[in-house]
């Protein structure tokens, strides 16, 4: 299991006491980072954190250290986009930038193992996405948000291409739950949701 925008473990540490398995948590936030650690010292599970900004090729070279600006009060919404929320982050962090296949490579991960991918990085999954060249060998399930809501208000500055381009590999649906039941329909772009991507080939759980 990999984990981008770990936060302090919300879903990595269940996942790993649950499942008896590995997690990969990378969290960009250092403020959360020291408290995600803390989490995995309490409950002595297998996850392994990484403080990194994930971005594009093009955005790594340029800066090798990025600003995430805080959200107080729900450090989870902390975003290298300052006006991502509707209050307007003036404190930040500088945190090392990578690219999606740099973690990788920095994890040293048998990416044949990973079984779920899961992306929540306040509107960073366009450049997550647009320089993950091992994603053509991926075999796994990947759950990201989708917050269209916000993306709209961001005056363009967040692409959408990233979503044709996982649309030619994985099949896209909207995760949805009503009275404590998860259901799932027809991905589309303007529905703001959690999006589950399933490769349309050769798809598998369990080796």
């Amino acid at each position: 299991f990999i984990d981008i925008g770990a936060n302090i473990g919300t879903s990595s540490i269940p996942f790993a006491k649950n499942f008896k398995c590995e997690v990969i948590a990378v969290e960009g936030s250092k403020h959360n980072a020291i408290l995600l650690l803390k989490n995995i010292l309490l409950n002595k599970v297998k996850v392994h954190p990484l403080i990194n900004i994930i971005t594009n090729k093009e955005e790594k070279v340029k800066n090798n250290f990025i600003k995430i600006y805080l959200q107080n009060g729900n450090m989870g919404a902390s975003s290298v986009y300052r006006n991502w929320t509707s209050n307007i982050n003036k404190d930040y962090e500088l945190t090392k930038s990578e690219i999606m296949d740099g973690v990788i490579k920095i994890s040293n991960i048998d990416f044949s193992k990973v079984k779920i991918i899961k992306i929540d990085i306040e509107g960073n999954e366009n450049k997550l996405f647009y320089d993950f060249k091992n994603i053509k060998h991926l075999n796994s399930l990947i759950i990201f948000e989708h917050r269209i809501d916000r993306i709209k208000k961001m005056n363009k500055r967040i692409k959408l291409d990233y979503i044709s381009n996982l649309e030619k590999k994985f099949k896209l649906y909207e995760i949805n739950q009503i009275n404590n039941k998860i259901y799932f329909k027809k991905f589309k772009v303007e529905n703001k949701c959690d999006c589950l991507a399933v490769p349309k080939k050769n798809f598998y759980l369990i080796k």
